[in-house]
């Protein structure tokens, strides 16, 4: 309550930063059965996409796809965690990338990994 009242009242400049120009970001959306896993197809779709949305008009800052768009072994899988390395280095643009992480046989942990070129 306090902080905004000094925001309203205040000093607003102080409390908020001047203001940066926006930046562009690629989302990307696979489309595959989560129950039906195929961590090949997902990597490739998950790439093919990415490329298309750093080969646009406007190329983005970063590129953003959501767990489901990751392959379940990617962590425990360094083939297909190198590959996607690669794609990200030849892209030249960092993906942010949320996957979930087995932990146990019926759990599971969602986390996300930067990865950059």
């Amino acid at each position: 309550m306090v902080y905004s009242l000094f925001v309203l009242y205040g000093m607003p400049s102080i409390a908020v930063q001047p203001h940066t120009p926006p930046l562009p970001v690629g989302i990307v959306q696979t489309n595959h059965d989560s129950y039906n896993p195929q961590p090949n197809r997902q990597l490739a779709e998950l790439i093919r996409l990415g490329e298309q949305a750093v080969s646009g008009i406007s190329k983005p800052a970063l590129v953003v796809a959501p767990e489901g768009a990751s392959p379940l072994p990617l962590v425990t899988n360094p083939v297909l965690f190198a590959g996607l390395r690669q794609a990200v280095a030849g892209w030249n643009v960092p993906l942010a990338l949320g996957f979930m992480t087995p932990v146990g046989k019926e759990n599971y942990c969602n986390e996300a990994y930067l990865f950059t070129p």
